[in-house]
């Protein structure tokens, strides 16, 4: 439980850079939700993995850490792009149907807030499995 409140904490930090990365994008640049997503993520996993890493979960198995954190990226690509691909899904919606009355750019924002639990669950167990195994 611990280990799972640390890795929040420090997943917490790595949101913000995110969400710092993907509001730019967004606003500043007006690259599509999907596009800002996959974008903004790359620095903040790089950064959750090396401090997790590092304090948090331990590398046990006999695989170097960078040939782990190549696997990650891996694994990172094929969960962001899906999770980017399921927010664009998302966002349109709320923009076409006027679901939400909000502006377009708070709708990107509470759709990268309604897809982080998903990448945040997975992300922890995914690290958990790859630190332990060879």
């Amino acid at each position: 439980m611990g280990q799972a409140i640390k890795f929040t904490i420090i997943s917490g930090v790595g949101w913000l850079v995110d969400v710092l990365l993907f509001s730019v994008g967004t606003r500043v640049f007006s690259y599509q939700v999907g596009y800002a997503n996959i974008i903004s993520s790359i620095p903040a996993i790089t950064l959750v993995f090396f401090v997790s890493t590092k304090n948090i979960i331990k590398n046990e198995g006999a695989l170097e850490l960078r040939y782990k954190y190549l696997i990650y990226v891996g694994y990172q690509v094929v969960l962001i792009t899906v999770i980017s691909f399921v927010g664009q899904i998302i966002f349109n919606i709320f923009q076409n149907t006027g679901y939400l009355s909000l502006t377009p750019d708070n709708n990107k924002l509470l759709v990268k807030i309604i897809i982080t639990p998903i990448t945040l669950l997975s992300n922890f167990f995914f690290m958990k499995f790859l630190m332990r195994n060879k």
